[in-house]
């Protein structure tokens, strides 16, 4: 019996240390506000979502899974935070690449093959108002949307038009790289690669990246640091920066 005792007591032991890492606060309300972005992690559409909506599964045909992951997890952030901005063009044929430039509408300056589009790696965005994209950069909304698509782009390793000279293309986001190497391979007439996914996801990145709105109670110096900061503590088999077994009744807002 003594021998049980002592297992009992060791065991005891560790699982309160192992909670004590995640700070000694009561459960949340069922409904908290304001939602907390930075510590869940917004999630792109599942399969289920997008077997009953085939239109906008559509836009995505031909576009790289690397470029899908990592812009679906762009789209889910912003949508958490108030914009509504759907993929509006992704890959593009050769042969509509070379009647665009045909058009000299200045939707582009290349012919067939010059552009990411045509090899799955770019993709246009647009910020939908009322159900319809909007390019009105004197609406304060909209020009707020492109310019968090871009930031929230470059926090997952995209390339945004936004940051170019001439033009500048604000809806328009690309892999580089992945696009240099595809590129290349059309031109020494080699097979085109493919990129899968990244092993991290996406979604974790931003989720590091973005400092959170609140903290659970007694944490604000590692909010206030958050971006300069280490990993917290706190990372025992749980996502990195957030502890998700235990949080604050009453939120702290992090100004």
């Amino acid at each position: 019996m003594q021998p049980r005792i002592q297992y009992l007591s060791v065991l005891t032991t560790i699982v309160s240390v192992a909670l004590a890492g995640c700070s000694t606060v009561n459960s949340p309300p069922s409904n908290p506000s304001p939602r907390p972005l930075g510590w869940t992690i917004p999630k792109a559409h599942g399969p289920v979502y997008r077997f009953f909506h085939p239109k906008q599964e559509r836009v995505w045909k031909g576009v790289s899974p690397a470029l899908r992951e990592k812009v679906e997890a762009v789209l889910a952030q912003l949508a958490a935070e108030g914009f509504d901005i759907r993929v509006v063009e992704g890959y593009r044929s050769p042969e509509r690449q070379a009647a665009l430039l045909a058009s000299a509408s200045g939707v582009t300056s290349v012919g067939s093959w010059g552009s990411c589009h045509n090899y799955g790696l770019a993709l246009d965005a647009g910020v939908f108002i009322n159900g319809a994209p909007s390019w009105d950069l004197d609406d304060p909304h909209v020009l707020a949307g492109y310019m968090r698509f871009g930031e929230l782009s470059e926090m997952v390793g995209l390339n945004w038009g936004g940051r170019w000279t001439s033009p500048k293309d604000y809806p328009h986001v690309e892999l580089k790289s992945e696009c240099g190497q595809a590129k290349l391979a059309y031109r020494q007439g080699r097979k085109l690669p493919l990129f899968a996914a990244p092993l991290e996801p996406a979604t974790y990145l931003l989720a590091r990246a973005l400092p959170p709105s609140w903290c659970p109670r007694g944490s604000g110096w590692a909010c206030a640091a958050w971006g300069t900061a280490k990993p917290l503590a706190w990372q025992w088999e749980t996502p990195p920066r957030a502890c998700l077994a235990t949080l604050p009744n009453k939120l702290k807002k992090i100004t």
